[in-house]
């Protein structure tokens, strides 16, 4: 779309002076060929709009000032009478100027030349003749540093009394912008001047708080820091002593686990401890055991498959001993993964059309409050993501594709939505009301410790003694504020979840980690394996379908076994096992274990070098004794037979 060409007409010297400058609108032209049907609907829409609203000057009359020649010409004829005056040789011989910018520039009547077809040439190549921005307007500089510092006669100004008061105080002193008005041009002295009785009382207390440092910070944390000090350097000896008898003994190495996922997970049993199953699902939760039951045998009996081809419904509405309702449907994977592109589908569509318009009516609505840019700022989001989230909670709650997936589920998407956000809102209450106490103590310890304030040590380290202390204050509040803002959104099952996780902090969380803390467990276990020698002794276990293994009688037979097994008639599955060797574990949890450790493994180590020099070698080996003498073939190890 490219604008038509315009003509501007530039009246010279001479134009009419009264004549005022003409619009015309712009027109556009479109090649609708190039564009599709669709396409040229918007571009023309967009033209019609363009030529209403915009335009240039068909003519703007310039009119220059009359030049000097004319001046002294028009004073000449319109003075009147006798010349009085000294004659001077100036006036009688006049020297031209060869100022021929003007006369080359107008033809034999006077008007304004055209440029010629070599002169277009040449500006179209060389650029020479076009008119710049800065050409017609230079910017000033306003570098008034001299001008502020001059009197009206020319000189000097001197300081003034509050000027020399500031100079006294802060080694500066201020003078009052010319141009702009309000603003101060700021000069520091040198210090070996003056340097202000405020900034060397700031130096002072800066000096004093270094020197203040090293007794309190540096000298306290040689002898109790967690590194580099007295404490640490006897902790150093301490575990390399203990290292040096741990090599030579073996100290006990036990620890606790994963005391906070064991934490966790007593706290989930905890939150559906008193649930129960509906009665009208007693039976689907019945038929779902039975399957995970018959589907563990089989995988402890060795059977890959599956006693159904597909689990049963798993049943995820509940009650409590009140009789409250509890619908945990949004655990099933099948059920969110089907919902995720309807969800999708949502809050793209309820995001579109409407931000912009409603953003630039709050930041109008709120800028006649006279509120500050910050504050504007946190209001237009908050009201902007209140409008969303209304929107689209009504869409969730409305949709019928989520209602035609499992009746209610568009509802208990809302209500756990509204809950997560109430949570959220009540962490985020209790961390600002954290911050606003982080600032009122940050200005109280400044304005009491004027020195140690300066420490950034110290005062990181109170800032830190007091984040500690308010959270051993606090550790219930965001759980009641959460559970208050659930109330108030009737989120009934919300506020159960987080009663019970509530009394599990307050009664149970302290005695369990205590509990656990006490459970020590090794850190390290050995095997150590001897071979057993006749097979006699071997021992064989027997497991049958339902996973159950029991130790049976060796019977060895000189006779093959049977090439078919048992009838296929037969319902029961089992199998066989034999272990060939004897296996003793040790572990880190008692002291003098690396000893234990020795003596285990030399008397593992001696039995089965004896076991292989003595027997297999010669006795069951091609190399053997056995394989020299024996007149008959004969079968050098024995096969465990799953029939008998």
């Amino acid at each position: 779309m490219e604008p038509e060409n315009s003509t501007f007409h530039n009246v010279g010297q001479h134009g009419d002076i009264g004549s005022e400058p003409e619009k015309e609108p712009l027109a556009f032209n479109i090649h609708e060929d190039k564009l599709s049907p669709q396409t040229a609907e918007v571009v023309k829409a967009i033209q019609k709009l363009a030529e209403t609203l915009l335009f240039h000057w068909k003519t703007f009359p310039i009119v220059p000032p009359a030049s000097i020649t004319e001046q002294k010409a028009m004073v000449s004829t319109s003075e009147t009478g006798d010349y009085q005056g000294a004659v001077s040789f100036k006036d009688l011989f006049k020297a031209p100027t060869f100022d021929e910018l003007e006369a080359v520039a107008m033809d034999e009547n006077g008007k304004l030349k055209k440029l010629n077809s070599e002169q277009l040439a040449l500006i179209k190549s060389t650029g020479f003749g076009a008119v710049s921005f800065k050409d017609l307007f230079k910017a000033p500089t306003f570098d008034e540093l001299e001008a502020v510092a001059m009197d009206e006669n020319g000189k000097l100004k001197k300081l003034n009394s509050e000027q020399l008061a500031l100079i006294k105080s802060t080694g500066e002193f201020n003078v009052a912008s010319l141009n702009f008005k309000g603003q101060y041009h700021r000069w520091r002295l040198s210090k070996l001047l003056q340097k202000g009785s405020e900034r060397t009382r700031n130096t002072f207390l800066g000096d004093v708080a270094r020197s203040l440092s090293l007794l309190i910070i540096a000298a306290k944390d040689r002898f109790c820091s967690n590194t580099f000090s007295l404490k640490d350097a006897a902790k150093g000896w301490a575990a390399g002593l203990c290292s040096l008898l741990d090599i030579v003994i073996g100290v006990p190495s036990t620890s606790p686990g994963d005391v906070c996922q064991k934490l966790h997970e007593e706290r989930m049993r905890y939150l559906v401890a008193e649930l129960d199953i509906k009665p009208n699902l007693k039976r689907e939760l019945t038929a779902y055991c039975n399957y995970i039951k018959s589907y563990c045998q089989n995988q402890q009996a060795g059977s890959v498959k599956p006693s159904k081809p597909r689990p049963p419904p798993i049943p995820y509405k509940y009650q409590t001993p009140k009789g409250q309702d509890i619908d945990l449907r949004l655990f099933s994977k099948d059920l969110m993964n089907n919902s995720i592109v309807v969800l999708t589908t949502i809050l793209e569509r309820q995001s579109k059309g409407w931000h912009i318009q409603m953003r630039t009516k709050l930041i109008r609505y709120y800028q006649g409050q006279n509120l500050s840019n910050e504050e504007i700022s946190k209001r237009v989001t908050a009201d902007i993501m209140s409008h969303y989230l209304d929107k689209v909670f009504t869409a969730i709650t409305n949709n019928e594709e989520l209602e035609g997936l499992q009746a209610g589920l568009g509802a208990l998407l809302v209500d756990q939505a509204k809950s997560v956000l109430a949570m959220l809102k009540a962490e985020q209450n209790l961390q600002q009301k954290m911050d606003e106490h982080k600032e009122k103590l940050s200005h109280h310890l400044k304005k009491t410790f004027p020195i140690k304030s300066r420490i950034s040590t110290w005062m990181r380290r109170q800032i830190q003694d007091f984040e500690q202390e308010f959270s051993r204050q606090n550790v219930w509040t965001a759980h009641e504020d959460a559970i208050s803002l659930c109330e108030e959104e009737g989120l009934a099952q919300a506020v159960y979840f987080l009663r019970r996780d509530l009394n599990f902090i307050k009664e149970r969380e302290t005695i369990l980690r205590k509990e656990l803390a006490r459970v020590k467990i090794p850190t390290r276990e050995f095997v150590f394996s001897s071979k057993i020698w006749l097979p006699y002794n071997w021992v064989v276990h027997r497991t049958d379908e339902l996973g159950v293994s029991e130790i049976i009688t060796t019977v060895i037979k000189d006779s093959p076994p049977p090439l078919k097994g048992p009838s296929s008639s037969a319902q029961t599955i089992v199998s066989y096992w034999v272990d060939k060797s004897v296996d003793r574990v040790t572990s880190t949890r008692y002291p003098f274990w690396r000893w234990w450790n020795f003596l285990h493994r030399a008397w593992a180590n001696t039995w089965n070098v004896i076991y292989f020099l003595g027997i297999l070698v010669p006795w069951c080996s091609p190399l053997g004794l056995r394989a020299l003498l024996w007149p008959a073939a004969f079968v050098p190890d024995l096969e465990l037979s799953q029939a008998d």
